[in-house]
């Protein structure tokens, strides 16, 4: 029985990670897509939030021009939508970088409503994750450093209350996956 158990298991796991995608963002950062994730453009990743997400300031956060070289890559599974943003290769953070970051990111949520942040460890590097709600739209960001504090990839993923846990899911893989080449 522990036998096929285990033979059921790596099976599944063996699917699973075929199904993955490593995908380099950048010459400087890579990273492993959740299975069934499909590469949209910009234009297509507006269309579907117009579908999937009632609020249309959730909708139109797409299109927010803010370092727009670098909002080219969208990403749709299921009903959850991730955007990868802000590649930076150039810039020497400071040492406490990813802590005066939350800190700033509190401070813009302050009395907005729904926000939790906090600080993940990863491999080689640290991530500042936020939690917040816009409208009945729920986005998770995240704004990844390696630990030389020389390179970083921020993204969001947007989502439904239902969604909640296959985003959450999504989030753990992708920053478990980060690798950034010094």
């Amino acid at each position: 029985m522990k036998k096929v158990l285990f033979l059921i298991i790596a099976i599944t796991y063996s699917i699973s990670s075929f199904s993955q995608q490593q995908i380099a963002l950048h010459s400087a950062v890579s990273i492993t897509l959740p299975a069934g994730a499909q590469k949209v453009t910009k234009n297509v990743a507006l269309a579907q939030a117009k579908k999937i997400f009632i609020d249309t300031m959730a909708q139109n956060s797409i299109t927010t021009p803010e370092r727009s070289e670098n909002r080219k890559y969208f990403y749709t599974v299921h009903n959850i939508l991730i955007q990868f943003t802000g590649i930076d290769t150039t810039y020497d953070f400071e040492k406490d970088h990813i802590i005066k970051l939350k800190r700033v990111l509190d401070g813009i949520a302050k009395g907005g409503g729904y926000h939790i942040s906090s600080i993940v460890k990863g491999n080689h590097n640290a991530a500042v994750v936020t939690r917040d709600k816009l409208g009945s739209t729920y986005i998770i960001r995240f704004f990844c450093i390696n630990d030389a504090n020389t390179r970083q990839l921020g993204g969001s993923i947007k989502y439904n209350k239902e969604d909640e846990a296959e985003a959450t899911t999504i989030l753990n893989n992708l920053l478990a996956s980060i690798k950034f080449k010094d």
